[in-house]
């Protein structure tokens, strides 16, 4: 569900987002400086992830990443200009790679690494059908409402939805008492 939803809301970004702030009349520089803060902070999320899933629980972490991006997207509804542009790109650039390495993470920690690969790519897949509806549903959105608005909601229920589903349904690799396939543990010398 999470990654479904991670899938969703970067096809939004990719497609949709710089539509949506023309809609707005957003100044053609603030759109461009948002862009590349989302940018330079993905790359920051993406490397401060790896620290911090080796201090805090794995699932809690992925759960807030996805609850932040739903903040992240409901931003964009915000009257204020600066809100809708560098508030979203803020928020949603400290989250944007976080939620591919944890879960790049779990499927190495559940699966082991002989089908990690496998594993990561099933739910790529299911990343692709969120992308693949999102730009759809978008420009469905536009075209029958004129607007984003409908859209953003839905996307921020799913992207919240991931975070839900996380926090209840994904047991932390660090406490799991078996290892995972693969993995076994090997005597001490």
């Amino acid at each position: 569900m999470g990654f479904m939803g991670c899938g969703a809301s970067m096809a939004f970004i990719d497609v949709h987002l710089v539509a949506f702030w023309q809609d707005h009349s957003t100044p053609r520089a603030l759109m461009g400086v948002s862009l590349s803060l989302l940018g330079v902070l993905e790359l920051i999320s993406g490397l401060l992830t790896g620290w911090l899933a080796m201090r805090l629980p794995k699932r809690t972490l992925l759960g807030a990443f996805y609850v932040l991006r739903s903040c992240a997207v409901l931003l964009l509804l915000g009257a204020s200009e600066d809100l809708r542009t560098l508030g979203f790109a803020v928020v949603f650039g400290a989250t944007y790679l976080g939620t591919v390495v944890l879960t790049s993470m779990f499927c190495l920690a559940r699966y082991g690494p002989a089908i990690k690969g496998r594993a990561f790519g099933y739910l790529f897949l299911a990343h692709q059908f969120g992308g693949f509806a999102s730009v759809q549903l978008g420009a469905l959105s536009h075209d029958l409402w004129g607007s984003y608005q409908p859209y953003i909601v839905g996307l921020a229920g799913l992207t919240a939805l991931g975070g839900v589903t996380s926090w209840l349904f994904l047991r932390d690799p660090d406490v799991d008492t078996a290892p995972p396939p693969g993995l076994q543990a090997r005597p001490s010398a």
